[in-house]
């Protein structure tokens, strides 16, 4: 069987484990094993890139069937996205902060998450997103800022500002219904 036949049949946790290994064995191994390292390694490279191109056809597909826009469409993306990818520690802690208080502002799901500042929360929130905007699509743009993304709005709905009696104002987020339902199905958010 070929290089190509056997990654294709990798899931991409294992192609990841191939990838260390072969660059493990092409970093210290014998010369001897080398060359076979530097064969596997490209194998995976198009092989990343054949999986690449096939989703991004598969995405291009899914919008142009108008399922880019709601209807059910976002649930489809989340879980695809959050399947492909699965949140690290700190994404899944932020993921469960919103989901677990709806309507709180940035700041105290800063605080539940570790006490960064609310803007490192935000950023990578919207980090977070942007990694998967293949699948999640394309960022809706930016309220303060209509020419730049607003990569949390992806998956968050903003709460109208509210004003404190000391002058502070804020923004709660709430994930979206979908969002939501299909973190719940793959067991991020309680």
């Amino acid at each position: 069987m070929s290089w190509e036949q056997r990654l294709r049949e990798m899931d991409a946790r294992n192609l990841d484990q191939f990838e260390q290994n072969a660059r493990r064995v092409h970093e210290t191994g014998t010369s001897a094993q080398q060359p076979e390292a530097e064969r596997a390694l490209t194998a995976v490279a198009r092989e990343r890139h054949r999986r690449a191109v096939a989703e991004r056809r598969r995405m291009a597909a899914f919008a142009a069937a108008g399922q880019g826009q709601d209807g059910g469409a976002l649930y489809a993306r989340v879980k695809t996205a959050f399947s492909a990818l699965p949140p690290n520690e700190r994404e899944a802690a932020m993921l469960r902060a919103v989901a677990a208080a709806p309507g709180n502002d940035c700041h105290a799901i800063a605080i539940s998450v570790g006490g960064r500042p609310s803007r490192v929360t935000a950023l990578s929130f919207g980090r977070m997103c942007h990694l998967r905007e293949l699948y999640l699509g394309p960022p809706p743009p930016a309220r303060a800022s209509p020419s730049k993304p607003d990569y949390v709005g992806l998956l968050i709905d903003y709460s109208a500002p509210r004003q404190e009696p000391d002058g502070h104002s804020w923004t709660g987020w709430t994930l979206k219904q979908e969002a939501l339902a299909a973190l719940q199905a793959l067991h991020i958010v309680g």
